[in-house]
This record gives structure tokens, C-alpha cells and sequence, in this order.
């Protein structure tokens, strides 16, 4: 016996199509200046988005909104953050100068972001190590299961006991053209001291 084969309408095709553009996310750029208008820090301007949405950064210093907090926290949000203008790259500031000191840390990506996500032409400076089980870690740039692009960054003159430039665990990310200058690993009670630069 011979099976019947399905006929579907052209409605049904058509229903189908605009279910699908619907369901189309389109990436929107969001802007960032410290002068501005709009988004003045850059925390606000991330939890506004979505994923795959791009933030264009200006030129300006930028830093957190509460003490013991990182000035850039993605979540688990898949975004490009990138310099608005090569020639005069903005700049990240933790307002600190010793592990404790209240300043802020730079940058947390802990949220298994990967190659779609991008950190493109900032400069982190004065950020201090996050508090994570007891000890300070990754003032600049801290990674942790998660591998994004990090390129054209400078990481310099920060300070924790472990990774004070960057720490990375559990990730494949590189990094791309970047410098990590200056940066302090210091020891807290006789532990850690280690990963002046990259740990």
C-alpha cells in the first residue's frame, strides 16, 4: 500500500518564513561617551545590550560605578567592545594603587564567551586584583572559562597577587597585539606574589 504524501499550502510556507524573520536577532551598535548624551559608562551601555550587539567606546577615561567592582563585567553576554577611534583609544582607570586599596578591576569575562566575542583597542590601567577565594587575581584582565578575542590592548601599571596584567583559566584566548607593561604581583601575608604580567 502506497503512502500518501503530504501537500503543504503556500500559507503554511509563508507563515514559516516570517515566523523565521521574527525570530532574527540584528546586532545593534551602541555608543559610549564619557561626554555624551547617551551611555556615559560603559557597565550601563553592556546591560543594555544583547548578544552579538557592538559597543563603540570614545575616547575618555572610564571606571567603574561602585567601589570593588570591574569597570567592564560581560556576564554571559556574547559582545564586541571596541575602540571608537584607533588614534586616541579610551582608557579604563581603577583609581588604585595597592591590592585592597578600593580600587576597581578591569575587565571580567567569566561567562564561556567565545571568538564572538571581542575586546578591541582599550587601555586598562590603576585596576586591582579581584577578590576571588581569598586572594586577589587578574587586575587588568581576568578570564575564566571563557575564550573571547582580546586585541590591540594595552594592560599597565596594575596591581594583585596573581596575574595582575592578566589572569586566564580554563580559556584559549590569546592575546593579539597587545602589550601588558609594568604591572605589580605583590604578596599578601607571605602568599602570591606571582604573574607580574600574564599568569
Amino acid at each position: 500500500k502506497e503512502k500518501s504524501a503530504m501537500i503543504l499550502s503556500p500559507k503554511f510556507y509563508i507563515v514559516s518564513i516570517i515566523l523565521s524573520l521574527f525570530s532574527l536577532t540584528f546586532a545593534e551598535t551602541i555608543e559610549v561617551d564619557d561626554d555624551g548624551s547617551g551611555f556615559t559608562n560603559i557597565q550601563d551601555a553592556i546591560d543594555s545590550a544583547s548578544d552579538g550587539d557592538i559597543i563603540l567606546v570614545q575616547p575618555g577615561t572610564y571606571t567603574a560605578r561602585f567601589i570593588d567592582s570591574s569597570i567592564i563585567n560581560l556576564g554571559n553576554k556574547q559582545l564586541e567592545i571596541r575602540a571608537a577611534d584607533s588614534s586616541s583609544r579610551p582608557i579604563l582607570d581603577g583609581g588604585g594603587d595597592s591590592v585592597g586599596s578600593g580600587g576597581k578591576q578591569g575587565i571580567l569575562i567569566a561567562g564561556g564567551q567565545d571568538s564572538s566575542t571581542v575586546i578591541d583597542g582599550l587601555i586598562v590601567q590603576h585596576c586591582q586584583g579581584g577578590l576571588i577565594s581569598g586572594g586577589y587575581y587578574g587586575a587588568g584582565l581576568i578570564l575564566y572559562g571563557a575564550s573571547p578575542v582580546v586585541e590591540n590592548c594595552d594592560f599597565q601599571n596594575n596591581i594583585a597577587q596573581y596575574g595582575s596584567g592578566v589572569y586566564g583559566l580554563c580559556t584559549a584566548s590569546e592575546l593579539i597585539n597587545c602589550n601588558v607593561i609594568n604591572n605589580r604581583a605583590v604578596a599578601i601575608g607571605g602568599v602570591g606574589g606571582q604573574g607580574g604580567g600574564v599568569l
